[in-house]
């Protein structure tokens, strides 16, 4: 969000299939533009448990476990669990390394934000840090879209919310 605020240009594509009921990732590119820098990671799962790529000019290959996932796909299968009650734990591979993802649903809530008043899932993700506290309020009337998100590092805290939803 203050990327976006600060006239920086982020991209964010992943590619990948689906096997059944199962998504894949292929391909991920995840790219921050600003006036002082340019950081980017972009990866590719060349099995389900190999992964190659580049961040921040330093190529890296590793294995992973199956099942493991870049970050955009996270988000949508945290939406697909939420509303079939699994488990949300996931294996991210972000910035050159596996990064384990824990959330816990912690509540329900009303919330009501610009783009109106909904019922929510209330999700926190579980950081090693005791300094990071990241929540999300996701609705299922929205397919567990999420409505806002709150994430606080140390002192700074930043805040984002729905503004505008449009069905399709």
């Amino acid at each position: 969000v203050a990327a976006l605020l600060s006239g920086d240009t982020l991209t964010e594509i992943s590619t990948g299939h689906k096997q059944g009921q199962q998504l894949l990732p292929q391909h991920y590119l995840h790219q921050h533009k600003s006036k002082r820098k340019n950081k980017q990671d972009e990866f590719q799962f060349v099995t389900p448990s190999r992964v190659e790529g580049q961040y921040d000019g330093n190529t890296y290959q590793f294995d992973v476990p199956k099942g493991s996932v870049d970050p955009a796909l996270m988000e949508l299968l945290v939406m697909d669990d939420l509303a079939s009650n699994k488990g949300l734990k996931y294996e991210v591979v972000s910035k050159g390394k596996l990064h384990p993802y824990q959330l816990q649903k912690v509540g329900q809530e009303t919330l009501e934000v610009p783009a109106g008043k909904f019922d929510c899932e209330k999700v926190e993700i579980m950081h090693d840090d005791p300094d990071q506290h990241t929540t999300l309020w996701l609705a299922p009337a929205l397919n567990y879209g999420i409505v806002q998100v709150r994430h606080q590092e140390n002192s700074d805290v930043i805040e984002s919310r729905l503004t505008r939803y449009q069905n399709r």
